[in-house]
Order: structure tokens, then sequence, then C-alpha cells
């Protein structure tokens, strides 16, 4: 009589499941009338099923409980990995968000379907994940979800992106408005109330020669960031050389500035109404526009044109050689607007055009 084979399930040692709510799963199986999904609801993955058919002693003291409204945490920790890069509006996250650092983790994950790595894991990301309905996979490197939860989390995601970038936008628009009030404010403070007029001092003629000096060496090695320069450029041309009753007037759409930054959207508008003191035609700057008119100093004389153009680089200076922002057009008489020092006898002098400043700015302190 041949041996008797030992049972391959007691000779099988028993696998030991991480997950105690399989251990449920594997009981509401064992009763026909049960006909739900998973304990989150929705269909089960292959290693789940495999793992709740092992699972049956094992008891279910330990196994997670989701603390509810896995929608509104997908929607916190979306916005938090949205708005991570976007430290202005750090106060658009609403309370109660999770980590950025762990919202990152399971968001930049390659491929929600394919799983989560567990190597590496923030504890916080990993609580998200099982808030989220994400259960370990049988090796335990993995945490997995069903198909309709996962395709819920991708509707959900794309919802918040979407409203991601519209809110971005609308507040990058709204902060320039706020940013250029400011600056047209300041520029305003150098004016007489009535006249308009203001007097030049030695350091405002410096400051400006420096802050357009400083503003192309920052900003005009970057390929798209020429265009704003050499129309500035472009503007200051066409406005020598006209007599008193033609001012010219330059037109830019919000988004030729806002789009390359705020850094140099802000810059930007400094240096126009501040330093080189172009005036608003637009009384409204708070106000979101589609585009802004900014006319040129009446007080900006021809030569101080000539020493303001000789910083800018070479290639803001020929006609062609770069795309341009923006539109000009002189002002009829009627718009109010007239040179008042077209000959420069009321420009103060600029300390950079003295030999003696010519010759100290070549000298390197021993």
């Amino acid at each position: 009589r041949r041996p008797e084979r030992p049972s391959a399930r007691r000779g099988r040692p028993r696998r030991a499941v991480r997950c105690g709510w399989l251990a449920d799963e594997a009981r509401r199986r064992a009763r026909p009338h049960d006909t739900r999904g998973g304990p989150f609801g929705g269909m089960l993955t292959p290693h789940q099923q495999a793992g709740a058919a092992l699972a049956v002693a094992v008891p279910a003291d330990d196994a997670p409980k989701p603390s509810g409204g896995w929608e509104d945490l997908w929607a916190l920790a979306c916005a938090a990995f949205y708005f991570r890069d976007e430290p202005r509006f750090a106060d658009q996250v609403p309370p109660g968000a999770p980590d950025p650092a762990d919202a990152e983790q399971v968001l930049a994950a390659p491929d929600l379907a394919e799983g989560v790595p567990r190597d590496g894991l923030r504890s916080g990301a990993e609580s998200i994940l099982i808030r989220l309905g994400f259960r370990q996979n049988l090796e335990g490197s993995h945490y997995e979800a069903d198909a309709s939860r996962l395709a819920a989390l991708e509707q959900l995601r794309n919802a918040s992106r979407q409203h991601f970038h519209a809110r971005v936008s609308e507040l990058r628009y709204e902060s320039f408005a706020t940013e250029l009030g400011k600056a047209a404010a300041a520029g305003r403070r150098i004016r007489d109330a009535e006249s308009g007029a203001y007097v030049e001092t030695a350091e405002m003629a410096g400051a400006q020669r420096d802050a357009l000096a400083e503003f192309v060496a920052r900003f005009s090695t970057t390929v798209g960031l020429q265009p704003f320069i050499t129309g500035l450029v472009r503007c200051l041309q066409e406005q020598q050389g006209k007599g008193a009753d033609s001012v010219v007037a330059w037109t830019l759409d919000d988004a030729a500035l806002v789009e390359r930054g705020h850094e140099f959207a802000f810059e930007a508008v400094k240096l126009l109404l501040v330093h080189l003191r172009f005036l608003p035609k637009d009384l409204a700057l708070e106000q979101r526009a589609v585009a802004r008119t900014f006319v040129v100093d009446p007080q900006l004389s021809d030569r101080r044109i000539d020493r303001l153009v000789a910083v800018t680089p070479p290639f803001a200076k020929k006609l062609g050689k770069v795309a341009l922002s923006g539109a000009f057009a002189v002002l009829p008489p009627e718009a109010g607007f007239s040179r008042t020092n077209v000959d420069g006898m009321l420009d103060a002098a600029c300390p950079q055009d003295s030999l003696f400043y010519g010759v100290w700015s070549r000298c390197d302190l021993l």
C-alpha cells in the first residue's frame, strides 16, 4: 500500500497576512447572501482576493479604520500637492490639508494603478493611502486599490488640477494688478499733484540709469524676456527726436509680463513707473485688464534717452533682431500730454556722465 501523501494544506506553512481587514473580507465572503464589495466599496484586486482566502484565522483587531470622507481627503491632498510650488498663495490650501511632502509622495507616484511602493514611503503618505482605501499587497511591497477607486481618484485629481490652474492664473493677475497700483503710486509721489511735473535730482538721475542697467543685466540673457527689453528700447527710440506735441505711448498685454514670472513682472512695472517715470494712461490699475497703456515720461529728454539706450544690449537696438512686445502710438494733443524737456534743460547732472565716475567705475579696489 502506497503511503498517504501529506495534505497540501497541512504541509504548507500558513502565510502571514499584514492587513487585518482581509480577514473580515474572508468572513464576509463565507456568507453567500452578502454581495458587497470591499470595506470601501468596489471590486477587490486579485492580490486582495488571494489574501482574503488565506486570512480566515487572522484577527481583525489591528485593521485600519477609514476616518470618513476620502473624497475630501483626496481634494486636500491635491491642493497641498499642486500649491506646493506657489508659496505666495499658500493660504489657498484649506486647513487640515496633509503635509505637501506626504501628498507629493502619493500624487507623484508614476502609476497608481501599478501600486505605490512602500520603500521610502513617509508615515504621513502611508496614512493618506490607507484612508483613501489602499491596502498592502501580499508581498507587502506596494499599496494597491481597486479599479473603481482608482478611476474615482483620477477623476477628482483632474478636476483639482483644472481648478488649481484656473485659480492660480486668477491670483497671479490680481497680484500683478495690485503691484502695478503700488508702483504707480510710488511714481506719483515725486510729481506735483496739479501740474504733474517734478524736479529731478542727481540721485534720481543716477538711480534711473542704474535701475535700467541692473534690470538688463538680470533679465536680458533669458530669451523669453528679450521681447520686453527690445520693446522698451524701441519705445524710447520712437520718442526720441519728436516735438513737444508728440508723446509716445506703449500698450502692453498683461500676459506679456505675468506669464513670464512674477519676479520679472514686478521688476518690469517698477522699472517703468518708478525709475523711468512712465505714466499709466489707465486710472484703475488695481483692476484686472487685458492690456495697459504706458506713456513715456513727458520730461524725458532726447539726451537722456541716448544715455539710457546706451546701457541696453545690442540685440535690443537692431530692428528685426528680436521680436518685441507691445504696440506703439503717438498720442494726439487732446490726450493732454506734451514734452516739456526735449532739449534736456531740466535734466539733473547724472553722476554716471562725469569723467571721474567713468574712471572710478573701472577701477578695482585692492
